[in-house]
């Protein structure tokens, strides 16, 4: 009551003072004298509003011109929530933005540091500053704005990123923890003393119905994907930590140590540096409380694991899907574990025991259920409540990069259809044209075959209905409509209304308009040389005959390397097989035709790139139709960089040779011409490459830097003859090897690096976790034996899997660097078509990923 009655008061005294002032107000004014050509004298500091517009003076002068100070620097933030932390000087207006401006020009730092520099908007940010020091930062003069304004005066900052936020995370996203070999889970700290760690357990039968095996979020925010009843507490307590001042420390929390006795589940391991909150008259820990909710990624972390000795990889092809279980100590099979194959409703649709090679496999009909019975998880149970999962609902491992590409294998049954066009106009008939064959390839007859036509937006157009297929073949012509939409169409071939589709084409609906120029491009050069101009003529006419007169045009000249340049000389290469150049390319102005219909513009390069490779000009120039539409040609010129060339030819294939034999090439100069040259004193190398990995770990993976280091074989000094070309060779054995010429006098140099061993290919092998997987032809034979080559990274047990359209086999072999001998009739037993083998080497808990390579098995033909 007391402050209502106050706060009444103070109403009181206020509408009191408002109504005296309003009789001030109503006073009458007192005018000043007004000197002529005096300066008027500002109003009293107690003049009414009457009395402060009688001041003003009858003409206001003009306000005086605003200082334009140019870019200049406003204030600093400093961003300390990222794991790497960032301080960006603001500005009065955005910076430029021009690729060419190098930052790290204008900015100076104290102590000395290589910042990360970029420009955004009106801030330019520095990464790579550390918290433990206070810099100095120098901003020169003459920093450009986008506007085109420059900073006028030197600015020097002080920056500090004071101390580093307290933090705690795991060291991996990893949930796979070995049960042998490992020292348990990695914590990182960052200025922390202590961490409390839960262990919870989750049932196996949860697991499936949680988001385990999905990669981790940014903060590790697991805790909340299922309920608190659906976990089981096992361990909780607090771990010593060493603090080092703003600097990252890892802890290694013995997980097995707690995991007494051992059940099959996940485990998820919850890690906080919270200060704990008290609830009020109770001494029990809130649980849910953060000192600030922004914290919440910094100042507590979660991981799931699942600790196992099992290994699962799986394989699902038109046979089904096999799993095959592998230890992660010993790295060889696992006999006599038992995998359930589980539904996203948590049913079990199969369960399978591993045989002697590990596998064990599901029939192909489990694997076609919808919703609800879709299968999602494969659990696997060995011996001492050994546990592991395998998601089925993630993407398959990715091959493109591991020599498998082309067109996705199909199923029993294909569809290839065809279009007599690919773009029509609307009210014109397409003629749609469907080929039905069986795995092996044979044509399918008396098949109807249901064609449905879509229209860009998704939906139906129409429906067709072909059971008339003579040789499993069949056209049908359909009629657009005068109001069909415009854009992608698409037609999709079922064997049944609801099956799922087993071909697919498309075809474009637009208003094109047919081509009415011809545009032919000319030139007398012979090739583009520095400060020489190359004079193109360009001529163009309408199709109907008539000169294409006074029309606008466009042109562009495209530098691109060409490694084998001469086509009098096919098979010579030119230049380093590792030179960086990139394709260039160059806007040319070019003006409008005359009454003729014919321009000329004339094509000079000021400036040529450094670079050992052989470069052709494209030399495109077009002419703009009336309705807007461009009609181009095109001439290529080789650019002349140096006076001479040299050229190597390999006399073998597919830049390998076999292993303990000759390596042989041709060698020869050429002048800028393309012809051939006398040339002495030409410098040869050989070189044995030898590839080494080295492993670290940065940004919570390990990554590797590949180190190549060479043991020279044979070199010299040669004279190189102009009527014939100059052999030369070395033995060579298993491996990776170059030849590299140079010419000292003039600069140019060509180099070509080649494999030894016939199951090598230059480009095998780039990444230290891959199998080298290779067959010594292409094509086999019904009843002929197909010699595989497996060559590992590391020594170790290997699965070699057979497969066409569905698993064939899976033998298993120790060996390594020496050639595994599998027979055809393993591959194809009475049928052809390509086989596939694949590759995984394991060891100690370490694995290679999958290699693999395609060959063809049948009976051999001239038609083949």
């Amino acid at each position: 009551m007391k402050r209502w009655l106050a706060v009444g008061g103070g109403v009181v005294v206020a509408a009191l003072a408002g109504y005296l002032a309003g009789r001030t107000i109503d006073r009458p004014p007192t005018v000043p004298a007004v000197v002529t050509g005096a300066p008027t004298p500002p109003a009293p500091p107690t003049a009414t509003p009457r009395e402060r517009r009688l001041a003003r003076p009858d003409a206001t002068p003009a306000a005086a011109p605003a200082i334009n100070e140019g870019l200049v620097y406003r204030r600093l933030l400093v961003d300390t929530s990222r794991a790497a932390p960032e301080a960006c000087l603001v500005f009065s207006e955005p910076l430029a933005d021009d690729p060419a401006i190098h930052y790290g020009d204008y900015v100076k730092i104290e102590p000395a540091v290589r910042p990360a520099i970029k420009a955004a908007g009106a801030r330019l940010c520095l990464g790579g500053l550390e918290f433990r020091f206070d810099y100095r930062v120098t901003i020169a003069a003459g920093l450009p704005a986008a506007s085109g304004e420059r900073s006028r005066q030197a600015q020097t900052v002080a920056v500090s990123l004071g101390e580093q936020p307290a933090m705690v995370t795991f060291g991996s996203n990893g949930f796979i923890l070995p049960r042998q070999g490992t020292d348990g889970v990695a914590i990182q700290t960052i200025n922390v003393d202590k961490v409390r760690i839960k262990v919870s357990r989750v049932g196996d039968r949860i697991v499936a119905r949680t988001k385990l095996l999905q990669p981790q979020s940014e903060n590790g925010w697991y805790g909340r994907e299922i309920e608190a009843d659906a976990t089981t507490p096992v361990w909780s307590g607090e771990m010593k930590v060493e603090r080092a001042h703003n600097q990252r420390v890892t802890t290694m929390f013995p997980l097995a140590d707690v995991l007494s006795p051992r059940r099959p589940g996940a485990y998820l391991i919850e890690a906080d540096i919270r200060k704990p909150r008290r609830s009020a008259g109770t001494d029990d820990d809130d649980g849910d409380y953060y000192e600030d909710w922004r914290d919440r990624g910094r100042t507590r972390a979660t991981q799931w694991v699942i600790d196992t000795d099992l290994a699962l990889t799986s394989l699902r092809s038109a046979g089904g899907l096999s799993v095959f279980a592998r230890s992660l100590d010993t790295a060889k099979p696992v006999v006599g574990a038992v995998l359930t194959l589980v539904a996203l409703n948590n049913d079990e649709l199969g369960r399978a025991t591993t045989d002697a090679s590990g596998r064990a496999a599901f029939d192909p009909g489990l694997l076609r259920g919808k919703g609800g019975a879709a299968p999602s998880v494969v659990m696997a149970f060995g011996t001492d409540s050994d546990f592991a999962v395998l998601d089925l609902k993630r993407p398959a491992f990715d091959l493109s990069d591991r020599g498998v590409g082309g067109r996705a294998t199909p199923g029993a049954v294909d569809a290839f259809l065809y279009t007599d066009r690919g773009i029509y106009r609307p009210g014109e008939t397409v003629q749609l044209t469907s080929l039905l064959r069986d795995r092996v390839a044979r044509a399918m007859d008396g098949v109807p075959v249901t064609l449905t036509i879509n229209r860009p937006d998704g939906v139906m157009f129409k429906r067709l209905t072909l059971d008339d297929a003579k040789a499993g073949g069949v056209t049908v012509p359909f009629q657009l409509s005068d109001s069909a939409a415009r854009g992608l169409w698409s037609a999709v071939a079922t064997l049944a209304a609801s099956s799922e589709p087993v071909g697919r084409v498309e075809f474009d609906v637009q208003d094109f308009v047919p081509q009415r120029l011809k545009v032919t491009l000319t030139t007398d050069a012979t090739a583009l040389r520095l400060n020489e101009s190359a004079v193109v003529a360009v001529d163009g006419r309408f199709l109907y005959g008539a000169p294409a007169a006074d029309l606008s045009a466009e042109g562009e000249l495209k530098l691109s390397p060409e490694r084998e340049p001469y086509a009098e000389h096919k098979g010579y290469r030119v230049g380093l097989f590792d030179d960086p150049f990139k394709e260039q390319t160059v806007p040319l102005r070019v003006g409008n035709t005359g009454a003729d219909g014919k321009t000329r513009v004339e094509v000079a390069l000021s400036d040529l790139p450094a670079t050992t490779l052989p470069l052709k000009a494209a030399i495109r120039i077009g002419l703009f139709e009336p309705g807007g539409r461009i009609t181009s040609d095109r001439v290529l010129l080789p650019v002349a960089i140096k006076p001479i060339a040299l050229g190597l030819k390999p006399r073998f294939s597919d830049e390998r040779v076999q292993e303990n034999s000759q390596a042989a090439f041709e060698l020869r100069a050429f002048d800028a011409a393309g012809k051939p040259i006398e040339r002495r004193g030409v410098r040869y190398e050989f070189v044995d490459e030898l590839w080494d990995y080295n492993w670290f770990f940065s940004d919570n993976r390990w990554q590797y830097q590949t180190v190549v280091r060479d043991r020279p074989l044979a070199s010299g000094t040669i004279d190189l003859a102009a009527d014939k070309p100059l052999e030369i060779a070395q033995r060579v054995g298993w491996g990776r090897y170059r030849l590299t010429l140079s010419d000292p006098e003039t600069g140019a140099a060509t180099s070509m690096r080649f494999r030894g061993g016939w199951q090598s290919t230059v480009d095998a092998a780039d990444t230290p976790d891959k199998v080298e997987v290779t067959v010594a032809a292409p094509q086999y034979g019904v009843g002929e034996t197909a010699r595989v080559s497996i060559r590992p990274p590391f020594a170790g047990e290997l699965l070699l899997t057979v497969a066409s359209d569905k698993v064939l086999k899976a033998p298993r072999s120790t060996s390594r660097h020496r050639p595994i001998g599998a027979p055809a009739p393993m591959c194809w037993p009475r049928s052809t078509g390509r086989c596939r083998v694949v590759g995984r080497v394991t060891s100690c808990g370490r694995s290679a990923w999958h290699g693999s390579v395609s060959t063809w098995a049948g009976a051999r033909s001239a038609s083949t």
